[in-house]
């Protein structure tokens, strides 16, 4: 009741300065306006340049699907992530034979990754544009290893290859063993 009373007695005062009150309102409206949304579009702009900043670093580290299907048929030791944990599905969804499916959170966090540097290591995703696979490619980059490629067009790709897929992924511990891959989950510890 107070709350309400409150609020009426406030309008009842001010009853005839309402038109003066939303007129002042209009004007510094536009200006809190402008000074929110400027910001808000300067930081789209800047992350959207990021993104193609990104994109343009990767364009050379990129593999087409029959160069990957080429690399798996000779035996050459190539190392392939599979980045769709992320996007929702977990076992449900076909990866490449031999691939390892990986939450990119676990790539790029704050856990150290050891390669080998002898070992390729693709990495793969179904966004369009591969910006899942990019920033994970950059994390793996910053964290010093060098053979990091991205997919060029991700599963979807493969898939229109015609190449083959399975339900099967490997096991991401018997891959690392068998690559010779460490995940160090807090090198703080070391």
């Amino acid at each position: 009741f107070l709350w309400t009373a409150l609020y009426v007695g406030l309008g009842y005062l001010f009853a005839e300065r309402l038109t003066i009150i939303a007129a002042s309102m209009a004007r510094v409206g536009g200006l809190i306006a402008a000074g929110i949304g400027i910001p808000i579009m300067c930081y789209v702009g800047w992350r959207i340049w990021i993104m193609i900043h990104m994109l343009r670093h990767l364009r050379l580290r990129r593999m087409t699907p029959l160069l990957l299907d080429q690399l798996i048929a000779s035996g050459e030791p190539i190392a392939i992530i599979d980045l769709l944990d992320f996007e929702g599905e977990h076992e449900e969804r076909a990866g490449i034979p031999g691939a390892v499916r990986m939450a990119p959170s676990r790539l790029s966090g704050r856990s150290r990754v050891v390669v080998p540097e002898h070992l390729e290591v693709v990495l793969y995703c179904s966004s369009s544009w591969e910006f899942i696979s990019a920033r994970v490619a950059l994390a793996l980059q910053k964290k010093g290893i060098s053979n990091v490629w991205v997919l060029d067009g991700g599963l979807t790709a493969w898939k229109r290859e015609g190449l083959p897929v399975t339900r099967n992924l490997a096991n991401p511990k018997d891959a690392a063993e068998r690559f010779g891959i460490r995940v160090i989950e807090n090198p703080a510890r070391l």
